[in-house]
């Protein structure tokens, strides 16, 4: 019985094992800095989870171990009783043939007393303590079997624990080197999550210290064009609109570094934008960048709105990350500009997604 709760605990963890071995980890629409934290709190349990493993292992490991000594120790005692046994068959044999002789003597002695007229009773009293002699040899030899018998029922047991354990063990190292695979998986997705944030967070630095670059150069241009000469503030190559919406909202929620920086930029270089729309939990059209984080919306219009997406269809494909930009009916990419037919003609915001 003991075994057998013992067996059905080890296969019940090893299900749980094999059930948590199937690792899911897409965390789609999560952000780089979520996916690093749920990849560092999955390593975590998986080293709990061999630890675990590993203790039992060691403790099964030293059951086996006991019960190999147990089973030479029954072993031995088997082989014993079995040597005991056959020396007690040879002083049967002995007594036996000892008691044919000297019976033997006995009946001729007895018989001469029956016919004489008196009977001695010390033949008598002889004649009954060998037959006590026997039966008391009978009795041992009868218990050494019992003996031998028991003993090798009980080896039988030991060895069927034996094999149990055995087993045991090995289903439990297999587990333990399978959740040694997974954390070392585990390991890479974090180690690449890591490298994920870390070139993230280099790329936003490098787009703000562009946009600061940017709005710097704007001030120069605006201060040595004079008070009654109104200069671009962000010279592009595709025109720029002048003045600042320094003053206009942007919701950034779970924004990509790069792109609120861009957005800022924007707001600090060009007029005419009332507000900056950034991440939101579901977007318009199936596909949407915006519940990624990776696309904003600059409400604006006329002259305003053409001048910021010109500038944003010119920095499709540099250090900005920007991937493509509809406007008034119109989709920019890196081959060029086509007409758009989507649900929104876009003319009062500009759509900016980015890489």
């Amino acid at each position: 019985m003991r075994h057998s709760v013992f067996r059905r605990l080890a296969v019940a963890a090893l299900a749980c094992v094999a059930a948590a071995s199937v690792t899911v980890s897409p965390w789609a629409g999560a952000t780089p800095q979520n996916d690093y934290e749920r990849a560092k709190a999955e390593l975590k349990r998986l080293g709990q989870e061999w630890n675990s493993l590993a203790d039992r292992y060691s403790a099964n490991a030293n059951k086996l171990y006991a019960l190999d000594r147990n089973v030479s120790q029954t072993e031995a005692k088997v082989e014993e009783l079995k040597a005991l046994v056959e020396q007690k068959r040879n002083n049967i044999g002995a007594q036996a043939r000892s008691v044919y002789k000297h019976g033997s003597v006995q009946i001729g002695t007895a018989l001469n007393y029956l016919l004489s007229p008196a009977i001695s009773d010390d033949m008598l009293r002889a004649n009954k303590y060998m037959d006590e002699i026997q039966g008391k040899t009978r009795d041992v030899l009868n218990a050494l079997r019992a003996s031998e018998e028991d003993l090798d029922a009980e080896l039988v047991v030991l060895n069927n624990d034996k094999r149990e354990q055995t087993q045991l063990v090995a289903e439990l190292k297999s587990s333990s080197d399978e959740i040694k695979s997974r954390i070392a998986q585990q390991e890479e997705i974090t180690a690449q999550h890591r490298e994920r944030i870390e070139a993230e967070r280099a790329a936003a630095e490098q787009a703000k210290r562009q946009a600061a670059a940017e709005r710097t150069a704007a001030q120069r241009t605006r201060s040595s064009s004079g008070p009654d000469t109104v200069a671009p503030s962000s010279p592009g190559p595709a025109g720029t609109s002048g003045g600042s919406s320094g003053g206009a909202s942007f919701s950034q929620g779970q924004l990509a570094p790069w792109a609120a920086a861009y957005g800022d930029m924007l707001r600090s270089n060009y007029g005419g934008i009332s507000s900056i729309g950034g991440w939101r939990a579901s977007g318009s059209v199936t596909g949407s960048d915006h519940p990624k984080g990776l696309a904003i919306d600059v409400m604006t219009s006329g002259a305003s709105g053409d001048a910021i997406a010109a500038r944003a269809a010119s920095d499709i494909g540099s250090s900005w990350r920007v991937k493509y930009v509809i406007w008034n009916r119109r989709y920019y990419s890196g081959g060029g500009s086509s007409p758009y037919s989507g649900p929104s003609p876009h003319s009062d915001h500009v759509h900016i997604s980015f890489y």
